[in-house]
């Protein structure tokens, strides 16, 4: 399954968040997003289609009762996927200029890297 720029900022959201939310909660969260608010149950019901997220169920929201959202899949198992349609050239490619983007990678984090290095050469 592949999302669109907008379908990933939107299940971000859901991500990042430890309830079920609804569309006016998404919409509140902060982030940036390049669609529009009209866009909003466009984009709910591509994820719904693709089965990236469901219904969780309702909460009433002054007068109106809002469905609840939740993602199916997290995030590292939808970029897992990605990865592993990925030829060995492409992956070794993605991978490199990942670790040259990143500045946070410490001494344990790439230590981490070498092993599972190591123990993948080793078979």
């Amino acid at each position: 399954m592949e999302l669109t720029k907008n379908e990933l900022q939107f299940i971000s959201v859901l991500w990042r968040s430890e309830t079920p939310l609804t569309a006016p909660q998404i919409l509140e969260s902060p982030m940036e997003r390049t669609w529009a608010d009209r866009s909003l149950h466009v984009i709910l019901n591509n994820l719904l289609s693709k089965g990236a997220i469901a219904e969780h169920g309702f909460v009433k929201e002054g007068r109106t009762i809002s469905r609840t959202f939740v993602p199916v899949l997290t995030h590292k198992e939808y970029y897992t996927s990605l990865l592993a349609e990925c030829e060995s050239k492409e992956l070794l490619a993605l991978v490199s200029a990942v670790i040259r983007e990143r500045t946070d990678i410490g001494e344990e984090t790439a230590g981490a890297l070498e092993s599972i290095v190591r123990r993948w050469s080793g078979k």
